[in-house]
């Protein structure tokens, strides 16, 4: 519980618009307060130029999980930014944003891979939940290097080659670009997906 309430400050929901009505959601992770950088998924923002973020907003201590609270108040709550680094290959992509709320802080990068049998935390926003901010736990199975094919949204298949973390957490569409963590709370991955013919068995790409 401790380590998620350090994450989730930093974690972010990711709207993006890919025109006529179409739009994706996803995860990232402030990653760099200085230079205002979320770090996501590519496929989650796609070859679209522009995007926006929302923040957990508090009440009584307790971030407002409700989706509803944020899209009626887009105008005041999210955060535009620019898509302005694309990894294809390892599906990552790096947006700054225009502005960063006051006090929210960047979440730190862990100097080195987790290892097989470590506990492990991730949080994202699944599109079939009715909540944002959703907390999952899991332990490593592997840290390999990988080449996978995807089905995109656009409906085109991408190739995709990195470093990952292989986890028995249950991830699901929305929970992409998210963090995952160790203990400490540093970031170790970033949430790429799960495999739909195996059971717990999830891809994040190691940072």
């Amino acid at each position: 519980a401790s380590v998620y309430q350090k994450v989730l400050h930093s974690t972010v929901w990711i709207f993006s618009d890919r025109g006529n009505g179409r739009y994706a959601t996803g995860t990232g992770t402030l990653v760099d307060r200085g230079r205002r950088l979320v770090l996501t998924n590519y496929h989650v923002v796609g070859n679209v130029k522009k995007a926006t973020v929302y923040f957990p907003v508090y009440e009584n201590g307790k971030a407002i999980a409700d989706k509803k609270y944020y899209t009626e108040r887009r105008g005041r709550l999210g955060i535009e930014g620019d898509v302005i680094e694309l990894d294809k290959q390892a599906d990552l992509a790096l947006i700054r944003l225009d502005r960063v709320p006051d006090a929210v802080p960047e979440l730190p990068i862990a100097s080195e891979s987790p290892d097989p049998g470590q506990s492990v935390h991730s949080i994202g926003n699944p599109g079939r939940s009715g909540a944002l901010w959703v907390y999952t736990p899991g332990k490593v199975r592997q840290v390999y290097p990988k080449k996978w094919k995807a089905q995109l949204d656009d409906n085109h298949t991408a190739a995709f080659e990195a470093k990952v973390i292989e986890t028995d957490s249950a991830t699901n569409p929305g929970d992409s670009g998210g963090p995952l963590v160790n203990d400490r709370g540093e970031l170790v991955g970033v949430t790429q997906g799960g495999a739909v013919d195996a059971q717990l068995l999830s891809t994040f790409i190691d940072v």
